[in-house]
């Protein structure tokens, strides 16, 4: 039997793996809100409804039975129950907001059994890890194919029930990502619609990506190269190294990373197959072994990437902070191999 994905991050938080929080307590009335206005007072309704009238009964009914009958009231036990059941119902309501501090892990863990995505091999693992860098950032997913949460990877009973998300749903915490939305950011994005345009783009991104042409450009410029060398704290020769080898390394590696995100997002909205999906992250994978040693040298890559798209030596620092913290993550992907070529 196929071990199962792992349990990971909440999609914009980098702690491994989801945790309970009490920030969720604060959170889930709101979501509940936004996607029914009456969403959360129909549950507080239906939690002091319950509790409050199974209360109200039973200590009515154990009131009447231990007062004596000569000292008993018509309305004593409805006086009792009542306030009883009031008490208990706004208790009730307490214990369900304190559930919502797990609801996150709980949505998660559904998603895992529904989808039942596959544990990822160390190769498939070391594929995947190509796009850690933009991962870790912004806190997505790096221990299956897909990036996030997708209603595209959910059996199609439960798709038609929820509608993609259009619907009431229960995962209002994971918020999944509907497969409309993303073909439509892979159109504005990259113009890709079809399982043909995708690998087009691929083999062109592998090719001559946007990234490593934007660094042959700025390579002729000696000002350029030495700004990206002063904002990256490094001498100007090692920049000019990446356009120096044969072949030339250029930035393979942020067009590598950009290639990795789109086939991902390809996958999360059924544009391919998940063999297809490997065999294009493959293609990346083989792509960055050419030009590439190890992690160390990929990751350089990605920094001048970076300072060439920002120009900012802030925006250089926070990124050179996130990579310095990665090791420490408890992320599986963070001590993945570097992919040898096939």
């Amino acid at each position: 039997m196929t071990a199962r994905a792992p349990l990971q991050n909440h999609l914009g938080d980098r702690r491994w793996p989801v945790r309970g929080e009490r920030r969720w307590q604060r959170l889930m009335p709101a979501l509940r809100n936004e996607a029914d206005p009456r969403g959360q007072a129909r549950r507080d309704v239906l939690w002091l409804g319950v509790a409050g009238v199974v209360g109200a009964v039973v200590v009515g009914l154990l009131f009447a039975a231990a007062v004596p009958p000569e000292r008993a009231t018509p309305t004593g036990p409805w006086y009792v129950g009542g306030f009883t059941g009031l008490l208990l119902g706004a208790t009730a309501m307490q214990v369900a907001a304190f559930f919502d501090r797990s609801r996150p892990g709980r949505e998660q863990r559904r998603w895992l059994r529904l989808a039942r995505p596959g544990a990822l091999t160390d190769e498939q693992q070391s594929l995947v890890a190509l796009g850690l860098v933009q991962d870790w950032a912004e806190g997505a997913w790096s221990a299956t194919l897909p990036h996030r949460a997708c209603w595209a990877r959910l059996p199609e009973t439960h798709r038609r029930r929820w509608a993609d998300g259009a619907g009431r749903h229960p995962f209002l915490a994971l918020r999944p990502v509907a497969p409309l939305a993303v073909r439509i950011a892979l159109d504005e994005d990259v113009r890709v619609v079809t399982a043909d345009d995708l690998r087009l783009f691929v083999l062109d991104g592998l090719q001559d990506g946007a990234w490593s042409r934007a660094l042959g450009e700025a390579l002729e410029d000696d000002e350029r190269v030495r700004r990206l060398a002063g904002l990256l704290g490094v001498p100007a020769d090692r920049v000019r190294a990446l356009g120096e080898a044969e072949p030339a390394p250029l930035l393979r590696a942020a067009d590598v990373q950009h290639v990795v995100r789109v086939v991902r997002d390809a996958f999360a909205c059924d544009l391919v197959d998940e063999a297809e999906a490997w065999r294009l992250l493959r293609l990346a994978g083989d792509a960055a072994a050419a030009a590439y040693d190890g992690w160390d040298d990929y990751r350089f890559a990605l920094r001048v990437a970076h300072a060439l798209s920002t120009d900012s030596l802030t925006e250089v620092d926070l990124l050179a902070d996130r990579l310095d913290r990665l090791p420490a993550s408890r992320w599986p992907a963070a001590r993945a191999a570097f992919p040898r070529r096939a």
